[in-house]
This record gives C-alpha cells, sequence and structure tokens, in this order.
C-alpha cells in the first residue's frame, strides 16, 4: 500500500525508480522498537499519480471489440482517469473481426500477455453463429481465466452482447439463430466467471445494456451501425462505459479476509 492506495509494482522491477520521500511513525522510543512506514513514494520518468507506472491493458476479442474508427478502447482513458491512481495508460487492441474466442485465446497464449495487468476479452458471438454449446464456451473461460491468473494477471471477460435479433425492430440486428445461440454462450460463460470471484471480472452486457426502444432505430440514438450489426460509435462507448465500471467496480471491492497484526 502507497500513500493509503493499492498499488503494484512494475514487471521491470528494475525501474521503479528512486525513493523520493518517506515517512515514518515510532511506535516506541526505543532503537530497537517497530517502526511503521506511512508515506511512500517511488517516481520514474513516467511516474502517475501516487508514483504509479502507466496501466497496461490488453484487448482482445472480435469485431465488437476491433480497433475501428471510435472502437471502445479509445475511451477507456477518461473513462478510467485517476481510477485506482492511475492517470496515464497504455491500450494495446489485438482483436480481429470473425475471430473465434478460441482464435485469440490461441493468439494470446502464443504471444503472450506482454506488459498487460488486466487481460480483456471480448468474444463469443462468433462461437454463437458457428452453433457451438455452453459446454464448449465454459472450458474456454476456464481456459482464459486460469492461464491468466497463473501470470499474475487479471481477465476480464464480455460477454457477447448481439444487441437485438432481426424480429425486434426493423428487421435490423442478428439474425434470431445468431440471437439465440449466443444467450446460451452467454449464460454458461456468465456461471463460469462467477466461480472465480474476485480473481477474474465479467462484464454482464445484457444486464447493463438495453435493446433501444423501436423510435430510436435509424437515430443517433440507435447503438447499431448502419450494417445492422456492429456497434454505432454510441454502441462503443457504452461498452467502454460498462466495461470500465466493471473493472473500477473490482478494485474498489472490500476484502474482509482476517489478517494478523504484526
Amino acid at each position: 500500500t502507497m500513500n493509503g492506495v493499492s498499488i503494484r509494482l512494475p514487471y521491470d522491477t528494475s525501474t521503479v525508480g528512486d525513493v523520493h520521500e518517506i515517512g515514518f511513525v515510532a511506535l516506541t522510543a526505543s532503537p530497537s522498537g517497530v517502526a511503521r512506514v506511512t508515506g511512500l513514494c517511488s517516481y520514474t520518468s513516467k511516474n502517475g499519480v501516487h508514483g504509479k507506472p502507466p496501466l497496461n491493458i490488453l484487448i482482445h476479442g472480435d469485431s465488437t471489440a476491433e480497433n475501428f474508427i471510435s472502437a471502445f478502447s479509445e475511451y477507456i482513458p477518461q473513462l478510467m482517469d485517476g481510477a485506482n491512481g492511475h492517470r496515464s495508460y497504455k491500450i494495446v487492441n489485438k482483436a480481429v473481426a470473425g475471430q473465434t474466442m478460441r482464435q485469440q485465446l490461441d493468439l494470446l497464449k502464443a504471444k503472450g500477455p506482454g506488459d498487460a495487468y488486466i487481460v480483456i476479452m471480448v468474444a463469443g458471438t462468433n462461437e454463437g453463429q458457428a452453433n457451438q454449446n455452453g459446454d464448449y464456451m465454459a472450458s474456454l473461460i476456464d481456459e482464459f481465466v486460469l492461464y491468466c491468473s497463473g501470470l499474475g494477471r487479471i481477465p476480464v471477460w464480455v460477454e457477447p452482447w448481439m444487441w437485438y435479433s432481426q424480429s425486434f425492430i426493423g428487421r435490423a440486428g442478428q439474425p434470431s439463430a445468431n440471437y439465440d445461440g449466443v444467450a446460451e454462450l452467454r449464460e454458461a460463460g456468465k456461471r463460469k466467471m462467477m466461480k472465480y470471484g474476485n480473481n477474474a471480472i465479467c462484464v454482464s452486457t445484457t444486464h447493463q445494456l438495453p435493446a433501444p426502444l423501436p423510435e430510436y432505430f435509424g437515430t443517433q440514438y440507435d447503438p447499431l451501425l448502419r450494417d445492422d450489426i456492429h456497434q454505432s460509435q454510441l454502441g462503443y462507448r457504452l461498452y467502454a462505459e460498462i466495461i470500465c465500471s466493471a473493472i473500477i467496480d473490482w478494485w474498489s471491492k472490500v476484502d474482509y479476509t482476517p489478517r494478523s497484526a504484526v
């Protein structure tokens, strides 16, 4: 804990930097007494608030996450500004349109997470269109979470959200078969993510992103592009808001685990 804020060291600890300021309180007047460090700041040439390095975030996924025009990754810095003391962010987006979570997970494992502390996987829409079942998605979730956790990284899974099926509004949106197929994958993946508790972050799009009202269709309030499938600028912004909110909530969790006092 640094200045009362939970922190982490850069992975390359040789670049932590010089200790700039130290404050302490001695609990006794004895030279051999115990002292408690109360203020410690480490600064580098790229320091942020409380001497923190930039927060590295890696994004994998399909076309709903791909770095396209106003992708949701572009909104992360302003939405997370100051969260957990971070003011600067390094974001790498490796999402590829049309790829499955299997393909993106293989890419992640082949290339590694690099410096990323938070690894976001926005995937499942293409599994749904390929008629994969819930057990298949559950096994992918296990593999993803265990891989990230084994490297000390925080896995974030964004459940696939196809907004609405063609039968809902003006024949726009996903074919009903795709929409229904993804529903099974969402629930299976969500149950798996809940199993890991605070060791993983699940973004439940279906609970936070409402389908638009009929009068929004074809207007500036429509969350879909003119291709009737992918997010509009508004849709990307909504994605970013719920993803960042879930990460910030995870940071703000209270740990009730008993601890022994020295």
